[in-house]
């Protein structure tokens, strides 16, 4: 490794670190800003098909907006009864299988651990379920959190799609104008690509949940809902996911989760297995990359944001955090080249007439250019004439 490829990747290391830990200090309201902000530029390619087919600006951010609630709403009216008889239905075989370990292991490190003392109740299955149900009910806790920052976030994506220009025009103002360009530059690099991860992680989790809870239906698997809803979940994590997706299922779907005296995989725990596995690669390999091309994109800043996040916010932070590794390498693509790298100067003018000439032929082998290239080349082309006309009465005078 070079020093300039070191002296690269140190940047890129301190600049991760850096931007998570200001991330971090800055709380939950940044947070929900930036997750509108994405959840914007996933909606923003179809908020532009509308208005190229003659819908308004309002109009088409309310179609699309309304058409991911009635999506979600179908799914959540759909799925939530299911998945709450199904908690209910966890929570009372997890009792009976603790119930079934303490009178089949009586001698067991975690039974004789957990066992009441004198004076209290003798059931061995409440000191078991005492450090399982907090669990359980934080998690409750947890997930109406996210549902309801999911719902500020859906309100704020709609605002910023419908005044998606207005906000632009707003923060470029803030920058230098010679710098301006570079930077639109930098935030329609980072919204594309923003946009088409969110995009993708978002379409392959409705899909994944949806799918295996019509094939655990089928298959008649106990909690269908549960395990299609945590299997989904649980893929958004990287590399790894796929794993604790595969080992979640197997564990739900064993007959153990009802009796400690049954076999640990069963035919239809064992169909399970093999359905989250051809799911999971169909979303791999055939989903996946029609909607974004993560191999454009350094596995180490990724895995880098991944623990930072993990660290700093749970599981959450391990399921968001590829966005920020992604969303980083992005700043630092467009930031680094105009740090480190110099425009050379032209070098006389027979070079910038030829380049000229060269900017000529290609407008005119265009047949239709945007006004906006047009007033640029016009403006350019003033500059030009205004250059020439001050170096000659200088050439004329030496």
């Amino acid at each position: 490794m070079t020093l300039f490829q070191f002296t690269k990747h140190s940047f890129a290391v301190v600049f991760t670190l850096i931007a998570l830990l200001i991330l971090w200090g800055a709380g939950t309201a940044i947070v929900i800003f930036l997750a509108s902000l994405a959840l914007a530029a996933a909606l923003h390619p179809q908020v532009e098909y509308l208005k190229q087919k003659g819908f308004g600006s309002a109009a088409s951010a309310g179609l699309v907006a309304g058409a991911c609630a009635l999506v979600l709403g179908i799914l959540a009216a759909l799925i939530a009864p299911q998945l709450l008889a199904d908690l209910n239905h966890l929570q009372a075989d997890i009792s009976l299988a603790v119930a079934s370990f303490a009178q089949h292991s009586p001698n067991h490190w975690l039974v004789l651990a957990t066992q009441p003392s004198a004076g209290e109740t003798a059931d061995p299955t409440l000191p078991l379920l005492g450090g399982l149900l907090p669990s359980l009910v934080g998690t409750a806790s947890n997930l109406f959190q996210l549902s309801a920052f999911s719902g500020i976030c859906l309100a704020l994506s709609f605002y910023w799609t419908l005044d998606r220009a207005r906000f632009e025009r707003l923060w470029l103002s803030l920058i230098p104008v010679r710098r301006r360009v570079g930077a639109q530059r930098m935030w329609q690099a980072m919204e594309r690509e923003v946009g088409a991860y969110m995009r993708s992680e978002i379409i392959q989790f409705l899909l994944a949940v949806l799918l295996l809870w019509l094939i655990f239906f089928v298959l008649d698997v106990r909690y269908a809902a549960f395990v299609a809803v945590m299997a989904g979940v649980l893929t958004l994590i990287p590399w790894l996911g796929t794993l604790f997706a595969s080992a979640a299922v197997l564990v739900l779907s064993s007959p153990k989760m009802m009796d400690w005296d049954a076999a640990w995989v069963s035919p239809q725990s064992g169909a399970a297995f093999v359905a989250i596995v051809l799911v999971l690669l169909l979303m791999e390999f055939a989903v996946e990359p029609r909607l974004f091309q993560r191999d454009r994109y350094n596995s180490l800043w990724i895995a880098l944001a991944a623990i930072v996040m993990a660290a700093l916010w749970g599981f959450w932070g391990l399921i968001f955090g590829p966005m920020v590794g992604y969303v980083l390498q992005i700043l630092v693509r467009q930031v680094y080249p105009r740090l480190v790298q110099e425009q050379s100067p032209i070098s006389n003018e027979a070079v910038l007439a030829d380049r000229l000439a060269q900017l000529e032929a290609r407008f005119a082998s265009q047949e239709s250019i945007p006004p906006e290239l047009l007033n640029l080349k016009k403006r350019f082309m003033e500059l030009v004439r205004q250059h020439s006309e001050l170096s000659q009465p200088q050439a004329s005078n030496e």
